[in-house]
């Protein structure tokens, strides 16, 4: 078991936390290349109360954070996460864009206290601590079953035929920032269905993947900005 760092703390935070109100908190989990996370305790969309970077695979410290962050814990200090990302380590200052982040979100049922995840939909009976225990191991076989689809589409020939479509549509573009946002718009949310690709151990796949996603998003930011 590691040492537990929280970077959110009095020397970090922006101010004191006033929100107790437990529908707005979740956990978002930042999935990083070589078996890392980033757990982040979220008091609503904005401000953070938890942010530590762990060993996928030290399953026992992610069971005592998730547990303490699931059940509630009412930490004194909150602070936007994005300002304390570069203390995460090297790829972490854009952490956004260099992982697939996976959300846990308290939800109730009718044993009273539950949370949902892209795994599935559970209730919390037990103690803090088996609950923390088994969502930390469920979290493992989430991250495994998401490096056996990269594998899968490492060698996809339907990936390489979306990414040659995307490169012949933005060769294409006409410069009318309506129409070719129209078309950013739907190669979007066809490359958005590949972010899996950001765990791949293939660089040049994930190379051309955030290429092209960073310049369709240009063309997206540029139609919002003409249309405010």
């Amino acid at each position: 078991m590691s040492e537990i760092i929280n970077l959110v703390n009095k020397d970090t935070a922006e101010r004191i936390s006033a929100n107790r109100d437990s529908k707005t908190k979740h956990i978002d989990i930042h999935l990083l290349r070589g078996r890392r996370i980033v757990i982040e305790g979220c008091e609503d969309h904005k401000y953070c109360y938890w942010l530590s970077k762990q060993r996928l695979d030290d399953i026992e410290t992610n069971a005592d954070i998730l547990s303490v962050i699931m059940y509630d814990r009412n930490y004194d200090y909150i602070t936007h996460a994005y300002r304390l990302y570069d203390k995460l380590g090297p790829g972490c200052s854009d952490i956004c864009g260099n992982s697939l982040t996976v959300k846990i979100e308290r939800v109730n049922d009718i044993e009273g206290i539950g949370y949902r995840a892209p795994w599935g939909t559970d209730s919390l009976i037990k103690t803090p601590a088996e609950n923390g225990l088994f969502m930390a191991g469920e979290l493992v076989k989430y991250y495994d079953g998401l490096l056996a689809q990269c594998k899968n589409l490492e060698q996809s020939a339907e990936l390489m035929e979306v990414f040659d479509s995307a490169d012949k549509t933005l060769m294409g573009l006409s410069g009318d920032v309506s129409r070719d946002y129209l078309k950013a718009r739907k190669l979007l949310d066809s490359l958005w269905k590949w972010k899996v690709i950001r765990l791949s151990g293939d660089e040049k796949l994930r190379f051309r993947y955030e290429r092209l996603l960073s310049e369709l998003e240009r063309i997206y930011n540029q139609y919002m900005t003409s249309v405010r």
